[in-house]
């Protein structure tokens, strides 16, 4: 290396130098680290005083909240008239006076940013968790409203102590219903629900309403609502909408509340405690049918006794013809009204009713009223002659010293019916032919709107078809069986239409539901058809049924709970995240299993727990690891299998902030978070980095004073090695 070249790379080595020790001289803002305002900090007094305190409940207190930005400058902020705006959500704290922040003790730069305080003054604390939120804005245009959430340290959360030998428990008052509730009624149940200790405060509350007797059943879908927490001496009033069944055989029916909460006692969180009340509704019992009695003159008057004082059918009555049945009810009673008068017809085989309905209902028949009832039949062709019966079950309501008394009779009414002629006998091709041309109904289409839950209502759509392509099918009447796990809800499970053209339609509409304890199956309802046609002047009946299936599922209950997370972990150090189950269904699940992803490492992480039955529990629970310090995200993956064997997957996610073991000199000291302190702090910490650096660009350039100090050294050492080799050939 020549002497030039050796300047020029001594002269580069010098601007390296003097780069590197004067870099941190210009603050670079660091792209990406944070975009948002922080809250990094808070501390609490008593309201109006710097005394710092542990709220209790009750206790009224200022907060001042350290917010950090690194991405707006003082300037800025100094320009503005109204700089910084908080205003306060719900939360732990409750605003007495004012719910906005305002800024205290002024903006600071730390040369990278900003740092300043927000204090909300005069908040009560609700005894209940420790978090502030408050969304933060700038007052510029354009600035976005920013949610921000700090821990108020030092919260005394209320604690249960069972010294007193009480168990907290949740208590029904104030329970509200019909004073009269008969079968069929559909009623409101309305109660309070409190807490039997004072002051207590419940968490996570959940309201298992499924469990009622025998007589009820719940009207929703879902037999569990979700509560709010219950705070201090306050009663949550709840409202269930019940059903009383047709048939009722008790003086009273039960509905069973099934409580499940969470409270902290003696310091410890106590998750999923429960209780159960049972509510106590009286309804009015289902008289019993009794046996008609021969009652005596004297037994009429004690009671109201309806009879078919006359009727009358016309002069005589063919088979094959239509009869017209005109018969006059009276209230034999010389003291009571009656109400509520049902009364069901029913009539021997040969007589076929033209009616709509085979009830009829009458609102009230005065003490010596009478009520004429004209009815039609139809005869069949081949009737004998002799007696054909129409008979009326008749029930009804009357008031005996103030009580509602129930009673039932019977009367029966006999129509001579006189036979037609027999016909000579058809030939047998002839009946064939008949038999043929006999016309039949189909349903030729239903719908129902897919796969049904238990305990929700739907409509059954039936389009009917008759077969025929010559005759017509006239006073079509429809029945409707169900089996167990359905029942009709809108009307009765008869239907008549007048006439269905040959190869016409019709439809009907039936307003159903499936019951709440109907099992997961394809569940049928029988079609029942009876009809008449006429055939070359021949009236003739038939009866036929088709049988449909309604596939019923019970709904996928399975609820998971994240259980608490710690809020921070220490690397190398073994916790446990658990997720609570429980199935809240009627059916069971199947295969269920769970899987933990994301930056913890666990002993095992998949773990397969199997089939879960109806109303069982359990909890699933992952020993983890951090490796690292960092914040730590991931995700348990829950999958399992319903009572349709459709996999179902839920997904729960964590996040963690995994910090390194530090042993705190300081530890058990007085908590003091001043401003000013952390001013000085920032500010050291950037002057030793400042110097660091400029430390190091020292230490590079007295490098390089040593690396030319040895070139020349070395050269003055060659250089004098030469002189005295030249001194030694003189001297030779």
């Amino acid at each position: 290396m020549n002497r030039k070249e050796r300047k020029k790379w001594m002269l580069w080595m010098l601007v390296f130098a003097l780069f590197v020790g004067f870099l941190p001289i210009y603050p670079v803002r660091a792209e990406g680290i944070e975009v948002d305002p922080k809250a990094t900090a808070a501390r609490v007094y008593e309201t109006g005083t710097e005394k710092a305190i542990s709220p209790q409940k009750g206790s009224l207190v200022d907060v001042y909240v350290t917010i950090t930005d690194k991405n707006i400058s003082k300037k800025e902020l100094d320009a503005l008239t109204n700089p910084i705006v908080a205003k306060k959500r719900e939360d732990s704290f409750e605003a007495q006076s004012s719910k906005y922040g305002e800024l205290y003790n002024g903006i600071k730069s730390t040369g990278d940013g900003v740092v300043f305080q927000v204090k909300f003054t005069n908040l009560e604390y609700s005894g209940s968790s420790n978090k502030l939120i408050f969304d933060f804005s700038y007052g510029m245009d354009g600035a976005k409203k920013k949610e921000l959430k700090v821990a108020v340290p030092n919260c005394v959360e209320y604690n249960y102590s069972d010294y007193s030998g009480t168990v907290p428990k949740i208590e029904v008052s104030n329970i509200k219903f019909p004073a009269t509730i008969k079968g069929g009624d559909t009623f409101t149940l309305q109660f309070d629900a409190s807490s039997n200790i004072k002051d207590i405060v419940f968490k996570n509350v959940e309201l298992d309403y499924g469990t009622v007797s025998e007589g009820l059943e719940t009207t929703s879908i879902l037999d569990s609502m979700e509560l709010p927490n219950f705070k201090a001496d306050e009663a949550n009033t709840t409202e269930l909408v019940l059903k009383a069944k047709k048939e009722l055989n008790n003086d009273f029916e039960t509905i069973t509340l099934n409580y499940t909460y969470s409270y902290r006692q003696n310091g410890e969180f106590k998750n999923d405690q429960k209780n159960s009340v049972k509510i106590k509704i009286p309804v009015v019992k289902n008289k019993k049918e009794e046996k008609k009695k021969e009652e005596k003159p004297d037994d009429m008057r004690a009671v109201p006794y309806i009879v078919i004082e006359r009727y009358d059918y016309g002069e005589e009555v063919t088979a094959g013809e239509s009869v017209t049945v005109k018969s006059t009810l009276k209230n034999m009673s010389k003291f009571f009204d009656v109400q509520n008068i049902a009364i069901l017809v029913s009539s021997s085989d040969n007589l076929v009713s033209k009616e709509a309905s085979n009830k009829i209902l009458i609102d009230k028949l005065k003490k010596g009223q009478e009520k004429e009832v004209e009815l039609q039949f139809l005869t069949e062709k081949s009737t004998a002659t002799g007696f054909q019966t129409v008979t009326f079950e008749i029930s009804y309501d009357y008031q005996n010293n103030k009580k509602r008394e129930s009673k039932t009779t019977t009367e029966v009414m006999k129509i001579p019916v006189k036979a037609i002629k027999k016909a000579k006998k058809k030939k047998k091709k002839e009946k064939e032919e008949i038999a043929k041309r006999t016309p039949s109904v189909m349903i030729s289409h239903y719908e129902y709107g897919g796969k049904v839950p238990a305990g929700k209502k739907f409509t059954l759509d039936m389009v009917l078809q008759n077969t025929s392509k010559e005759l017509n099918i006239e006073n079509l009447t429809m029945s409707l069986e169900v089996a167990e796990g359905l029942a009709i809800t809108s009307s009765s499970n008869t239907f008549f239409f007048d006439n269905l053209s040959a190869q016409g339609q019709a439809e009907q509409k039936i307003e159903m539901q499936a019951l709440p304890s109907a099992k997961s199956a394809s569940t049928n309802v029988t079609v029942n058809f009876k009809y008449e046609y006429v055939d070359k002047k021949q009236r003739n009946s038939v009866t036929s049924s088709e049988t449909i299936a309604i596939p019923i599922y019970q709904p996928d209950r399975m609820k998971f709970t994240m259980g608490e997370l710690p809020e921070v972990i220490y690397v190398g150090e073994e916790n446990t995240l658990s997720v609570q189950y429980i199935n809240k269904g009627k059916s069971s699940l199947y295969n269920l299993s769970a899987e933990l992803k994301g930056d913890l490492t666990a002993t095992e992480k998949v773990q397969n727990i199997g089939n879960v039955d109806s109303g069982n529990s359990g909890s699933i629970d992952f020993y983890v690891t951090a490796n690292k310090a960092k914040k730590l995200k991931g995700t348990i993956v829950i999958t399992y299998e319903d009572d349709n064997l459709e996999v179902k997957k839920v997904k729960l996610p964590y996040e963690l902030e995994a910090q390194e073991m530090e042993v705190d000199p300081n530890m058990g000291g007085d908590f003091d978070m001043d401003l000013d302190q952390d001013m000085m702090d920032q500010e050291n910490g950037m002057s030793k980095n400042i110097k660091m650096k400029v430390g190091i660009g020292i230490g590079a350039f007295c490098l390089l004073v040593v690396i030319i100090v040895i070139i020349r050294t070395i050269r003055k050492k060659k250089q004098r090695q030469m002189l005295e080799e030249l001194e030694q050939f003189e001297e030779e």
